[in-house]
């Protein structure tokens, strides 16, 4: 990887700053690119480029993470040699999988609970709320 990799990494916040991302997204990638040109730093002396091998070395760096965890880094990484490959610089995330996330099945309210939400309803909600709350309610009930 050229030595001018944290300029890059620089440049690609910026340019998502321009398209007015989220702060915290930005500073997410932020994050995840300074720690991957540190990985890059610790492997071995001369090293000019950032291999596919390294970048699953760079997942896997951090046992037991969440699947979630490791698809939200690859996203960052993916994002930048996007870019990245604008300037000259491969794409060592192509062909690497997103993790598969566990199924979640969905939960339902049951006729208790939906009964215990009417009575709070019917007890707490202001007057000026009651029959807007209540209408909700029974809208996602009936809805699933």
């Amino acid at each position: 990887m050229p030595d001018h990799l944290a300029d890059l990494i620089d440049a690609f916040l910026a340019r998502l700053r321009e398209q007015n991302r989220s702060p915290l997204t930005i500073k997410r990638y932020g994050d995840e690119l300074r720690r991957l040109l540190a990985f890059r730093r610790g492997l071995a002396a001369g090293t000019a480029t950032l291999e596919h091998v390294d970048v699953i070395a760079y997942l896997r760096r951090v046992p037991m993470q969440a699947p979630a965890t490791r698809n939200a880094r690859l996203t960052a990484l993916r994002r930048f040699f996007g870019f990245a490959s604008k300037h000259g610089i491969g794409d060592p995330t192509a062909g690497l999988d997103f993790a598969r996330l566990p199924r979640r099945v969905p939960s339902y309210l049951s006729r208790s609970d939906y009964a215990r939400l009417r009575e709070a309803i019917a007890l707490y909600a202001s007057d000026h709320y009651r029959a807007r709350d209540l209408a909700i309610l029974v809208t996602f009930w009936n809805t699933g």
